[in-house]
């Protein structure tokens, strides 16, 4: 799928790694199609945390959080079960999608769908394949609400 054409959504995307370089990468990555995100990086748990809690706060959410597996705090996918605990609370969903280099059968033993997560990806994916799941998916979560 090519991705020429820019998508005006004014999306706000919370993103966790401990690599500023890969967020960075993410953050032009995501800008060439959606060029109105509003996208807040995070290098550890807590401080994302701390954001996520005060925009359920104000009654906001993101309209995706992007993690990664190994990064300060918790894991990755620790850190996506305390994200839904919180949403569930607020009476809301937020998507959450791993992006990592652990392979999926280590971190998922029981698969995607007994996880906390609505998508996995590996960073040796091509851009195409997360941008698309950006485009293409969250509509349809979001009619879930």
């Amino acid at each position: 799928m090519s991705f020429h054409k820019t998508d005006l959504r004014k999306l706000h995307i919370i993103q966790l790694d401990d690599h500023a370089l890969f967020l960075a990468g993410m953050r032009t990555t995501i800008h060439s199609i959606f060029p109105n995100a509003i996208i807040e990086s995070f290098l550890s748990n807590d401080k994302a945390l701390i954001r996520l809690k005060e925009l359920l706060h104000f009654n906001k959410q993101p309209d995706l959080i992007i993690t990664d597996y190994n990064h300060p705090g918790d894991n990755g996918l620790e850190f996506a079960y305390e994200i839904k605990s919180l949403a569930e609370e607020h009476g809301v969903k937020i998507p959450v999608i791993m992006v990592t280099m652990v392979q999926k059968d280590i971190i998922l033993s029981k698969g995607l769908d007994d996880s906390p997560l609505d998508g996995f990806f590996n960073k040796s994916e091509s851009a195409e394949t997360i941008l698309d799941f950006i485009r293409t998916r969250l509509p349809r979560i979001f009619s879930e609400n």
